[in-house]
């Protein structure tokens, strides 16, 4: 299957992509999604995704289909599925 994956802030300049199309080969669910992007993206997107358990930073926002999605979710993907993953801003 073929899910659009969308990076927001931090997480873009670290991939060098605002969006991109993964393939995906059987069952896949957010967890899955994000440890196949972060093995595709190297460190320091891995660092900004994963904590060091390897598990997905809870800072992080993901939006499956423009619906805000805990990242515990056991929803499994879609083909066509666009999610979109945002790391937290700090500004002032």
């Amino acid at each position: 299957m073929t899910v659009t994956v969308e990076y927001g802030a931090q997480l873009r300049d670290a991939a060098g992509t605002a969006a991109e199309r993964l393939q995906v080969e059987g069952a896949c669910d957010l967890r899955r999604l994000l440890a196949l992007a972060a093995d595709r993206h190297g460190r320091a997107f891995r660092d900004l995704v994963l904590d060091g358990a390897g598990m997905p930073r809870p800072s992080n926002m993901v939006l499956l289909g423009g619906q805000l999605l805990r990242w515990d979710s056991s929803r499994p993907l879609q083909d066509g599925d666009v999610v979109a993953i945002l790391s937290p801003i700090a500004g002032g």
